[in-house]
């Protein structure tokens, strides 16, 4: 057995100027939890402070309704709760965008209201966060190959579906673009929301083709990440935010490979909600990440900064638009025709998260085994 996961009980950050900060997370019960961290936001004047002071005292006393938020953005519900642009710019804005990779003024207010309740406010060490010390490929992917490998399942890659064959009502193949056909008694679709819909029309049913329209209502909201090396240290932990950058957190990838190996230091860059970056150039991304660097972490003024890779993902999450929570499909929405759906998409009531998508696998996986 061996550790994968790192409880870390302190959000570091820094602000433009090299001035940094930190949130603790103490393992207190609910609102207490709250005071030291508030009081540890020394980057936000008194007046913010006390804002948001006053919204948790708020939260806990007299709950939102989940109705009432779902009609409004996570920006416009916050103002209504007297929170002012500098709180609003130094915390709200990116904890939403980390969260829910969305800006606050176009995110539902559901789904912040969600994080709040199972996360920040949650108390304990709900909102400590946990920082794989492998790759999401060996955390998740290969193992679950593996698994599946020595139990004589047979996993199929670059092997796009263009559709299911239906007969009788009931899903019986998948139809492969290359040709051929994949047979089964039950299919559980677990791709993004924009690549399910053109599957789920093959299917033809009146409830097919409106959870299908359902889906064309989701909007993707991009990730851009640099991975990059460093001659020398950037920061000491395993990762920092970034307040007021065009990238939002910085990850010290030198601890997953082992330490910085010829003085060598590896470290991401990480921008999420990136509509304002796509279409930018590998020189232009390089040049947001050095003037990130350099006005933001001490001591990196002179820091050289070379750029390994760029990944763009524009279809990274859905956008949590308001009002769409209702087009978030059931894992079992088209259960009669044998088929299930998996993903962060469907309606688990959890933002485009890990924690969703599990929460989705799992529904699928004990709906077959019911079955």
């Amino acid at each position: 057995t061996i550790s994968l996961h790192v409880a870390l009980p302190i959000f570091p950050f820094y602000a433009r100027g090299g001035k940094g900060g930190s949130v603790r997370i103490l393992p207190l019960p609910a609102p207490l939890h709250l005071l030291v961290s508030v009081l540890d936001l020394s980057h936000l004047g008194l007046k913010a402070r006390l804002e948001l002071g006053r919204m948790a005292l708020a939260f806990f006393l007299n709950p939102p309704s989940q109705g009432d938020l779902e009609r409004t953005t996570a920006e416009a519900w916050l103002r209504s709760c007297g929170q002012g642009d500098e709180v609003i710019a130094r915390f709200w804005r990116p904890l939403v965008v980390s969260a829910l990779n969305e800006e606050p003024g176009a995110a539902s207010a559901s789904m912040l209201e969600v994080v709040l309740r199972e996360g920040i406010f949650a108390g304990g060490t709900e909102a400590a966060p946990e920082l794989p010390e492998v790759s999401l490929g060996e955390l998740v992917a290969e193992p679950a190959v593996r698994y599946i490998e020595r139990r004589g399942g047979v996993v199929m890659t670059r092997a796009g579906v263009s559709g299911l064959r239906m007969d009788g009502g009931r899903a019986r193949a998948a139809v492969l673009r290359g040709g051929g056909e994949v047979e089964a008694d039950t299919f559980i679709i677990a791709v993004g929301p924009w690549d399910a819909a053109p599957l789920l029309r093959s299917i033809g049913s009146p409830r097919a083709l409106r959870v299908s329209g359902d889906l064309e209502l989701f909007r993707p909201s991009p990730i851009v990440t640099l991975y990059l090396r460093t001659g020398r240290a950037l920061i000491g932990g395993a990762y920092a935010g970034l307040l007021d950058g065009h990238f939002h957190w910085v990850f010290n990838r030198s601890r997953r490979a082992g330490g910085s190996g010829g003085g060598v230091h590896r470290y991401s860059l990480v921008c999420s909600a990136a509509h304002r970056l796509l279409g930018k150039t590998r020189d232009q991304l390089k040049a947001m990440a050095e003037e990130d660097i350099r006005s933001h972490l001490p001591g990196c003024a002179e820091a050289d900064i070379f750029v390994t890779r760029v990944i763009v993902d524009r279809k990274a999450t859905f956008s949590p638009a308001p009002c769409l929570s209702p087009r978030r499909p059931g894992h079992d929405a088209l259960a009669d025709h044998e088929v299930l759906l998996a993903g962060d998409w469907t309606g688990t009531g959890l933002p485009a998260t890990l924690e969703g998508a599990v929460a989705s696998g799992m529904r699928c996986a004990e709906a077959v085994i019911g079955r």
